[in-house]
């Protein structure tokens, strides 16, 4: 990869794209919530619709005809005929719904495979109990491949059809698989694993004419030699879902990205404010406070957190850097004092989780803030370390428990350099916000779940 091939935005303002793939001069994606694939032309650089209603679909091929297929997570890999009716080619297997077909990739015969996670079906309408690997010939016969995957994602073949390579998103790996003469497959392997905390994970993958290996993951694109050997990364702002090769010689990589959409309660406090900073770049960050920011919310209220979540929409992540609590000597502390604390502080930030369920994507991430006061008190804080405790065992527990793979975790600052600072105080004597910042990245990026993130360890 040239160093000086630059990385372009050609379009945005979409909900979650995918499925690239240059079709007929020009390239066709998707945007699963939307419900649509979209067109986009070189030539004017803007996009148009394409198909609406599209069965939600994801990944995008062409079979030997010229015929466009998706993978609908509606249930069904369909084909798309000149009037631009969907024709389904598979719906079930063994008489069951499939869950969510999710990407394809198509021999020169004409035989499909493809995945089958259960990203597009909830837990009501699931059949299946497999998240398989599918061959479908062309006489319509459906064979389940595998099962071995957590969530099969990614799909393509070798340029002589001979490897057939699954991103698996739920273990961040490429398996490998050699394809029999009659489209079977055998000698699974683990072809590459990745591993990093910038956004993005296994997803979507493509090879080249040499068979080199285009996979997304954290921070990117990856690029792996036949052999399994790592080669290059491209750095991507935005977490990358997919990859398609196009233009008149097929020389350009268009990659669909989706910036995750992060709500960051107290956003315009000191840790706050340095955490939308270091976010702000990559994602899409709403910013929540008190009496400022874009949106306002009263933690203390938990009308005041269900009209938060109905203005903001869907969320990816949910980062709370707010919470009051009081300090004082033990015997000059009121009952008063206790009850701001333990409604704002622990339930507020409760209750984000609690109230927020609903508001958060599949696989998103809650991370909340509690304080070194926790472990290492001091005098004049037994109602900081109260609540702060509080907030690392709920986290705890309800990681145990929060549905559709959700996350999460509590951040643990030390005292702040600013703050410090603005009381007077030394501020060598603490941690300068913009590296307490990195902990809720962490969070935000990483896998981890119901872990209490000491931000002093991030530094």
């Amino acid at each position: 990869m040239p160093e000086e091939a630059p990385v372009e935005k050609i379009a945005g303002g979409f909900e979650f794209t995918e499925g690239p793939f240059w079709h007929e001069g020009r390239l066709l994606f998707t945007d699963i919530p939307a419900n649509t694939v979209y067109e986009w032309t070189p030539a004017d650089s803007s996009s148009s619709v394409f198909l609406k209603p599209s069965g939600h679909a994801n990944g995008l091929a062409v079979g030997p005809q010229g015929h466009l297929l998706l993978a609908q997570h509606d249930g069904q890999v369909g084909r798309l005929t000149e009037g631009k009716a969907v024709e389904p080619l598979a719906q079930s297997y063994q008489g069951k719904r499939l869950n969510s077909p999710n990407d394809l990739t198509v021999t020169d015969d004409g035989t499909i495979y493809f995945t089958d996670p259960p990203y597009g079906v909830d837990e009501e309408n699931r059949e299946l109990d497999v998240f398989g690997v599918y061959r479908l010939d062309p006489d319509g016969t459906l064979t389940l491949l595998t099962e071995r995957f957590a969530r099969p994602n990614g799909i393509c073949l070798s340029p002589d059809e001979s490897v057939l390579y699954v991103n698996d998103s739920g273990e961040n790996v490429v398996r490998a698989y050699d394809v029999t003469d009659d489209g079977s497959i055998t000698n699974g392997r683990q072809f590459a694993a990745l591993e990093g905390e910038e956004p993005g994970n296994t997803d979507g993958m493509k090879v080249d004419a040499e068979g080199n290996l285009y996979t997304t993951g954290p921070g990117g694109i990856w690029i792996y030699a036949p052999s399994g050997e790592r080669l290059d990364r491209i750095s991507v702002p935005e977490a990358p879902t997919n990859v398609a090769f196009g233009g008149p010689e097929r020389m350009t990589l268009y990659i669909s990205a989706i910036p995750m959409h992060v709500l960051v309660v107290g956003g315009t406090g000191t840790i706050g404010s340095a955490v939308v900073d270091a976010l702000s770049e990559q994602h899409d960050v709403t910013v929540a406070g008190h009496t400022s920011g874009e949106v306002q919310v009263n933690l203390a209220d938990s009308d005041s957190i269900d009209r938060l979540y109905d203005t903001v929409g869907p969320l990816d992540a949910v980062l709370s850097c707010a919470g009051e609590a009081a300090f004082g000597a033990l015997d000059e502390l009121g009952d008063d004092d206790f009850a701001l604390s333990l409604s704002n502080k622990l339930m507020g930030q409760v209750n984000l989780v609690r109230r927020g369920l609903d508001a958060v994507r599949e696989g998103g991430v809650f991370t909340l803030t509690s304080g070194v006061l926790s472990q290492e008190p001091m005098p004049g804080s037994a109602a900081i370390s109260l609540v702060n405790a509080g907030v690392e065992g709920f986290v705890r527990a309800a990681a145990l428990e929060v549905p559709r793979d959700i996350r999460v975790n509590v951040v643990s600052p030390p005292w702040v350099a600013e703050t410090l600072a603005a009381m007077g105080e030394d501020p060598e004597d603490g941690l300068p916000a913009a590296t307490v910042a990195q902990a809720y990245r962490k969070s935000l990026t990483g896998d981890m779940t119901g872990e209490t993130i000491d931000a002093r360890t991030v530094a």
